[in-house]
């Protein structure tokens, strides 16, 4: 088993080097997706009409 002081400074730069952080900003993506609403939105469902 190594530890990380078993590690040469070869290897941990090969770590360091294989791990790569990718950062996403808050809101980039925003209003690439539109939920699909019907234009009818607020109107009752007929599947309520006994319910009433």
């Amino acid at each position: 088993m190594l530890t990380k002081s078993d590690q040469t400074e070869e290897d941990k730069q090969a770590v360091k080097e294989s791990v790569t952080v990718k950062r996403t900003l808050a809101g980039s993506i925003k209003g690439t997706f539109v939920l699909p609403l019907a234009n009818d939105f607020d109107a009752p469902l007929e599947d309520f009409d006994d319910y009433r």
